[in-house]
């Protein structure tokens, strides 16, 4: 696979901006995005989560109907699905939609969870697929967790081809990124990938320092649509990678048709909160219950807590704040 051996993007389009539609993608908008993606030169598109629940929107499942069909289509891009470790059937989920995918991305959010996903790693590459372990909310851990992590996956270098961290919090500032990347190039030799997310308006940047320090792969989507405040836009992790792969000419004019294509509600009312979850190292995701707990003081909360490698929300909603009084 060249995305292997060069710089390269994976657009996460369907798969993260699924967040902010519960994955309701209709076939042919899942069609008209992957085709065209083919087309503008993205090297790797992944489809969306793999799994067996019938009762999951299609981009939240990717049955292997849907996956012959990409992959007949395809000219050049490779395709990817990712796989939650506590995923059921999974041997079921490989068995099925191997011969369609090129690489499958196993999700961890904490180091216990990786001799997990190293066994689920062994079942991929017997399917004679890539496969890559992706650290997400890595802002979570101080930087020796993460190399603690870094190393425990190069013990299993032979099932892993990539390693990625995930900025899923998007709290991460350039020269956090690069010093991360740096230190984990010296535990890692293989490919090591950069998935942003845009809650302090750092996307762009910290992919363009992950590439700085030793990344190959950055992710990126169309319009920036993804979790919370979205992730790197796919425009923008074009021209990084051109930048650091001289001769590298990706057909921007095909992006713009894509743009419309997907009607993906944004709440341009939260990005402020997005920003403040950013700034406060917190999940995008606790945003809702926050405001059904805080409603119109949710701001005045997130402006007074105070930034810290929160695990979980139980922690903030025990923080006592003169509000709720």
């Amino acid at each position: 696979m060249d995305f292997l051996r060069y710089h390269s993007v994976m657009d996460v389009t369907l798969r993260d901006a699924g967040f902010l539609n519960n994955w309701n993608f209709s076939e042919s908008e899942v069609f008209q995005i992957i085709t065209g993606l083919d087309q503008v030169g993205v090297e790797v598109i992944e489809v969306g989560y793999l799994s067996e629940n019938p009762n999951r929107m299609l981009a939240a499942r990717c049955p292997a109907s849907l996956l012959a069909g990409l992959k007949e289509r395809l000219t050049s891009a490779s395709l990817a699905g990712m796989l939650r470790p506590d995923e059921e059937e999974i041997d079921r989920i490989l068995d099925s939609r191997g011969e369609f995918l090129d690489l499958i991305r196993i999700v961890v959010s904490v180091k216990d969870e990786i001799p997990l996903a190293i066994s689920i790693a062994e079942k991929v590459k017997k399917c004679g697929l890539l496969c890559s372990l992706n650290f997400a909310n890595f802002s979570v851990y101080t930087p020796d967790e993460l190399l603690s992590a870094v190393k425990l996956a190069a013990k299993a270098k032979d099932v892993f081809d990539i390693f990625y961290f995930a900025d899923s919090r998007g709290s991460a500032q350039p020269n956090e990124v690069f010093s991360l990347i740096t230190a984990a190039r010296n535990e890692w030799d293989g490919v090591l990938g950069f998935h942003a997310h845009d809650m302090l308006g750092m996307a762009s940047a910290n992919s363009h320092a992950a590439m700085a320090a030793g990344c190959t792969m950055i992710d990126g989507s169309i319009n920036g649509y993804g979790l919370g405040a979205g992730n790197t836009k796919l425009c923008h992790a074009l021209a990084i990678v051109e930048h650091f792969h001289k001769g590298k000419l990706y057909e921007y004019d095909l992006i713009k048709p894509l743009s419309h294509i997907l009607q993906v509600p944004v709440l341009s009312e939260q990005r402020y909160l997005q920003y403040l979850a950013g700034s406060k190292n917190i999940s995008g995701l606790w945003i809702a219950p926050l405001l059904e707990r805080y409603g119109a003081q949710t701001i005045d909360f997130l402006q007074q807590l105070p930034w810290k490698r929160y695990k979980s929300i139980e922690e903030i909603l025990q923080i006592t704040w003169e509000g709720d009084k």
